[in-house]
């Protein structure tokens, strides 16, 4: 992900719906990285520095934030990627 200095993910962006946004903020508190604002009664994000990590989404009560998902096998790829570096081994299978 992007982190501190940001950088949307290949694949994915998040969107907001401006005419559903009431800009109460909610977005802007689970933003873990500061890049969300309300302006104008309005949520302003800058989508080069949005990681896309979809906090906000879930935080929204008018459902004016979602994550469109641009490019279903760059995801596939990434999800790769990251299992073949990480033990990701489903543990609800263990005994």
């Amino acid at each position: 992900m992007g982190g501190e200095s940001g950088g949307s993910m290949e694949g994915w962006k998040v969107r907001v719906d401006y005419e559903k946004c009431i800009g109460c903020g909610e977005c802007v508190e689970a933003c873990p990285y500061n890049f969300r604002k309300v302006v104008n009664d309005k949520i302003a994000v800058d989508p080069d520095r949005c990681v896309g990590c979809g906090r906000c989404v879930n935080r929204c009560p008018e459902g004016a934030i979602s994550v469109d998902i641009e490019d279903p096998d760059y995801i596939k790829k990434y999800i790769a990627k990251i299992e073949s570096i990480v033990d990701v081994e489903d543990q609800t299978l263990r005994t």
